[in-house]
């Protein structure tokens, strides 16, 4: 999976975020919030995703989620990639 013009916004944020990117190519992955211990909070996505830009919303505004760090993983079968986000509640 190649991914560019991957963007949190707004991050920090208050309870919902919008993370963007691109796809070169159709590939299966998967989307989800990780804690800092590499621990999945929520899977936003998994699935197939065709070529092209793609948007999920990811919404802190759970119990699960309290003030602090968290990272936004983007894996696939060969790789995992991860962006940081900042939760204020």
């Amino acid at each position: 999976l190649v991914l560019s013009n991957v963007k949190i916004s707004p991050n920090p944020t208050l309870g919902t975020s919008i993370v963007s990117f691109t796809i070169s190519h159709e590939e299966e992955f998967s989307l989800g919030i990780y804690d800092v211990h590499g621990r999945i909070v929520s899977t936003i996505f998994s699935g197939i995703a065709n070529t092209g830009k793609h948007q999920f919303i990811l919404d802190s505004n759970t119990s699960l989620m309290t003030n602090g760090v968290y990272f936004v993983g983007i894996k696939t079968l060969s790789s995992f990639q991860a962006y940081k986000l900042v939760v204020i509640q």
